[in-house]
């Protein structure tokens, strides 16, 4: 594009003859481009700044466990784990791109984990579904959202994110001693059922507001409840062994917090240095590149991991 062309267009957005639509499919086709010539050429200039933001959503860091971690978590950590719950609006269009966004200005590489094995769980607590159709919808439901998502992720650098199922720790040889030993806990410390069964209580009432169950039942609900959060500890146990122990997460699971923040004793030592990010997601208007930004908004490359 010469110099003409390039005062065409930008004529253009300023007389409003450019949609918002249009301009998010600019901005977005403009980055990956010099994206590409950047990796191309082996460039490691940052990206210019773009002076329109189009609508979306605003991602903010609400809490840090243990807190001493937020102020060096960018200096100390250049990987994170995105957990992402299936069937969440929070993982779905411009909030999944925002999370995307948030997740790419501030590490260099990101792990998307797909709690597919898990949502089995889900199914068979909201939709009474017996374990091996559970099994097969889940996997589904984690195929079709990895399908689904695949154009969000493509409008970023290649070797930031990478996807993945979390059935494909089923086999890592510290899943189960972990998860064995989160049972253990469990059994012996007080605070640490306390813990669980209060996310257990919470989840069930989550996935079954609003309907009428019976006691008996709704105990066995619970029950299933309290094994996701129990298998859940024994996958990232298993990550956080292979370093990958930065959790991000939009919402707050107060035992994952707790167990960062070194109140139980007795966790498995893989949680030693665990790190749990629970964001927030608000909405929020066009922004221009001369306005007061704070730091926990989307911003491009140059800014990674000084936010």
């Amino acid at each position: 594009m010469n110099d003409m062309q390039l005062d065409e267009v930008l004529a253009e957005i300023k007389q409003g003859d450019v949609s918002l639509d249009e301009l998010s499919d600019f901005y977005r086709r403009l980055k990956k481009i010099v994206l590409n010539r950047r990796k191309a050429l082996a460039v490691k200039a940052p990206i210019p700044e773009v002076l329109l933001r189009r609508t979306a959503f605003k991602v903010k860091l609400s809490k840090v466990a243990p807190p001493e971690a937020r102020e060096r978590l960018h200096r100390d950590h250049e990987r994170c784990v995105l957990a992402v719950s299936l069937e969440t609006d929070k993982f779905e269009g411009e909030k999944l791109e925002s999370l995307l966004g948030w997740i790419d200005s501030r590490f260099e590489r990101c792990l998307v984990v797909v709690a597919d094995s898990l949502y089995r769980l889900t199914l068979q607590m909201t939709d009474d579904v017996p374990a091996d159709e559970a099994v097969s919808g889940a996997r589904e439901k984690a195929q079709a959202w990895v399908e689904d998502s695949q154009p969000l992720f493509d409008r970023f650098d290649d070797s930031r994110f990478r996807v993945s199922f979390i059935s494909e720790l089923e086999d890592h040889p510290r899943r189960i001693p972990v998860e064995k030993a989160v049972r253990r806990l469990y059994d012996r410390d007080r605070a640490f059922r306390q813990s669980v069964n209060l996310f257990a209580r919470t989840y069930t009432s989550r996935m079954l507001a609003g309907r009428d169950i019976d006691p008996e039942a709704l105990e066995a609900k619970m029950r299933i409840g309290r094994e996701y959060l129990i298998q859940e500890m024994g996958y990232f146990g298993a990550l956080a062994g292979e370093k990958w122990g930065v959790i991000c997460y939009p919402g707050n699971v107060n035992t994952f917090v707790d167990v960062a923040n070194g109140r139980f004793d007795g966790v498995p030592s893989v949680f030693k240095n665990l790190v749990y990010c629970a964001l927030s997601i608000k909405k929020r208007g066009i922004r221009f590149q001369d306005e007061p930004e704070d730091d926990e908004v989307f911003r491009p490359a140059q800014g990674r991991r000084r936010a």
